[in-house]
């Protein structure tokens, strides 16, 4: 196969990792259609569309000419549902992830809000969201997020704090079976629901992918349970005034803070702060994050554009070390200011310590195996290798003095140098693979 027919075969298979776009082509809809062409082509999308009739329109022929896929259709009359079913039915074959299906006047469309529906969603097909018109004296300085699931009996009074220190309030609620969402809206919050628990990284996503739509300089993500004090949402933002800084930490382990820590959590934390600074590449304890795992945050207008993009951030209780991992790639400054975290308040969150830490200690090491396969893989495969050899060595000096074969000290070596190689190999493929995948994150970037 030639270069050429690889670069097409992998080009095809990104393009089958995102979803297309539905259009349905009249007579009367060319301009718009064109334009949303254009528009969902430099998203990097594979538009699909279908017209009513034996003869494609206008719209369908110069979308055809600009790359778009035409689709005939058997439908006479402008039957729209039987239309989105031939582009439904089309982008399954193609093997897209989904399709966004545009409304028929092919205007106004916000894709990558679209996009992100469709991920919230969890279904193959979801109508366009179209461009919401704001006024600039309607954009949000600060927007705190809590995210929630089943928090009635604290949600409302969460709300209410917040509210006199952001204008605008967010609420993620993770598929609640309890009436946290109608006491939400009625406390004043926006609420994003998801259909189905998916988790608490998902819900932090979706509050980065919330606020990445307003042009907001600072986002909080705080709990519902009422542990963290909406009265220190004005310290977090501002200490994101400081240069560079991109990410601040409601921290229980600097100067300032109010909490008290129960002595087994205390522990845990610390455990989970040593084993996550040193898988940062953090050596010096004096440059440590004090505090990884608190959920009261800070962000600026850079780190809410690129969390809201980052796909790699797990869906579970990891996600807090995920979004470290991210500032840290991308040299954001970070700080810790001292808070207030009340662990005595009712209903709060119902986490197993020992499985919460749990948790957090294998995602640390499947995040460094995946980051730093040279590391974990390629020094230990090393040093196995190096062990084998030396006992095959050993073996084969016995065996000329004695004229003995240790047959188990020969087993020995051979087991650990075939490890060790295959540590080895693998460190230097996953290597490869993080190199390969970087650069093709970073190649958009640069391009523009």
């Amino acid at each position: 196969m030639s270069d050429t027919e690889i670069e097409s075969t992998v080009a095809a298979d990104k393009r089958q990792d995102e979803p297309a776009v539905g259009f349905i082509a009249t007579a009367d809809n060319t301009d718009a259609l064109i334009r949303s062409v254009v528009r969902a082509q430099q998203k990097g999308l594979t538009c699909l569309v279908t017209y009513p009739g034996v003869h494609p329109p206008v719209g369908a022929l110069l979308a055809e000419e600009l790359g778009a896929t035409t689709l005939a259709s058997e439908t006479v009359q402008e039957e729209i549902n039987s239309l989105k079913w031939v582009l439904v039915g089309a982008a399954k074959m193609r093997s897209s992830s989904g399709i966004i299906l545009a409304p028929l006047s092919c205007s106004s469309i916000d894709f990558d809000r679209s996009r992100k529906s469709l991920e919230l969603q969890d279904t193959f097909s979801v109508d366009a969201v179209p461009r919401a018109v704001r006024e600039p004296q309607q954009t949000p300085e600060t927007v705190v997020a809590i995210p929630a699931y089943n928090e009635e009996e604290t949600i409302g009074g969460v709300i209410r704090e917040a509210k006199a220190y952001a204008e605008k309030v967010l609420v993620i609620d993770d598929a609640s079976t309890d009436d946290t969402v109608p006491i939400a809206e009625e406390a004043g919050a926006e609420v994003v629901q998801h259909k189905r628990n998916r988790g608490y990284g998902a819900a932090i996503k979706s509050a980065f992918a919330e606020a990445s739509t307003y042009d907001t300089q600072a986002l909080v993500t705080l709990d519902a349970d009422g542990q963290h004090d909406p009265s220190d949402v004005p310290k977090l933002v501002a200490a994101l005034d400081h240069q560079d800084t991109q990410l601040v930490i409601g921290s229980r382990f600097v100067d300032g803070t109010r909490s008290r820590l129960p002595l087994y959590r205390k522990f845990g934390i610390k455990v989970v702060n040593v084993l996550t600074n040193l898988s940062l590449g953090v050596v010096r304890s004096d440059s440590w994050v004090k505090d990884t795992q608190c959920g009261f945050r800070a962000y600026g207008r850079a780190a809410i554009e690129s969390v809201a993009g980052d796909t790699t951030i797990s869906n579970g209780m990891g996600a807090s070390t995920d979004i470290l991992y991210h500032a840290h790639h991308h040299n954001y400054g970070i700080a810790e200011v001292g808070t207030t975290v009340d662990y005595e308040v009712d209903n709060a969150n119902n986490h197993n310590p020992f499985r919460h830490g749990l948790t957090l200690v294998k995602n640390i090491i499947k995040t460094v195996e995946r980051q730093r396969p040279l590391t974990v893989l390629g020094i230990p495969g090393f040093a196995n290798t190096l062990f084998g050899f030396s006992l095959v060595y050993w073996s084969v000096v016995a065996y000329n003095a004695s004229e003995t074969i240790p047959f188990s000290i020969v087993i020995l070596g051979l087991f650990c140098s075939l490890l060790g190689l295959f540590l080895c190999f693998t460190a230097v493929i996953l290597h490869s693979f993080v190199i390969y995948f970087s650069s093709e994150v970073t190649a958009p970037e640069f391009r523009e």
